[in-house]
């Protein structure tokens, strides 16, 4: 390959085609990122989960701000799913909607930060692959 066709197929290249591929790479991570970040009462802004739990459900959990976790069952059923440029994340867990009603839509999903990290894990060989395919 010449200097001169290395540079058109780096011009050919689609960031956002990239970022998807990494994503999608790494759905599973994303869902336990996002169980992570719940397990500390962190949205997926990266705020604290409120309202916090009342004084007796507190002194039960050891801690004032919800982890949205009782017997489990909505953290372990957190998936992540790429859908064209857009990621999806939900729980197969019936008490999903309920939890997304009290405590909004950012339960779920992962910080700006979690994402990067996540996708720049297979950034470079995917851009590799690209580059010499």
């Amino acid at each position: 390959m010449t200097i001169e066709g290395f540079i058109n197929r780096v011009r050919s290249l689609n960031a956002k085609d990239l970022i998807i591929k990494a994503v999608r790479e790494r759905e599973a991570e994303l869902a336990d990122l996002n169980v992570e970040q719940l397990e500390k009462s962190k949205y997926s802004t990266g705020e604290t989960i409120e309202p916090e739990y009342s004084s007796d459900y507190a002194s039960f959990k050891g801690f004032k701000n919800p982890d949205l976790k009782l017997t489990g069952d909505f953290h372990s059923g957190i998936f992540a799913d790429v859908q064209g440029d857009v990621i999806e994340f939900d729980s197969t867990d019936f008490k999903a909607s309920k939890l997304q009603g009290k405590y909004g839509d950012d339960i779920f999903g992962v910080t700006d930060e979690g994402l990067i990290e996540t996708a720049d894990m297979d950034l470079p060989e995917i851009i590799d692959n690209e580059l010499t395919r």
